[in-house]
């Protein structure tokens, strides 16, 4: 079971350095490839431009602003996306995003990771 996410990429755009450096932890320990933690639109949008991930786990408040741009880009690219955020989830992206998971902070990295195996399994 802790191999589930063997060759998987898993992009962590979150800007606390500890919450960011425990999810990506939790997610090798599983097997997984990570890039991240990252805590900018910026960078992740040009990390995006040259790698390809199968999902994201995000906040939804960075450094340069609101994850929406990355949110939209994994959904049109038919990602699986979990938000991990202390900010509610906006009405708008509920709207947008119907069943896009969310965990509110802190939710332990157990939690968020089986919760990825899980999502990458159905997607």
């Amino acid at each position: 079971m802790l191999h589930c996410l063997q060759d998987k990429n898993i992009l962590i755009l979150e800007d606390e350095v500890f919450t960011g450096t425990d999810i990506a932890m939790s997610i090798m320990d599983a097997k997984g490839h990570v890039f991240g933690p990252i805590a900018s639109i910026e960078a992740a949008l040009n990390l995006l431009k040259h790698n390809s991930v199968d999902a994201a786990i995000l906040d939804l408040t960075l450094i340069d602003g609101e994850a929406d741009p990355i949110i939209d880009l994994l959904v049109e690219q038919n990602k699986l996306v979990i938000i991990h955020s202390s900010s509610p989830l906006p009405p708008d992206i509920l709207k947008r995003y119907a069943n896009i998971q969310y965990y509110h902070k802190p939710t332990p990295t157990n939690v968020l990771r089986h919760a990825l195996m899980a999502g990458l399994t159905m997607h």
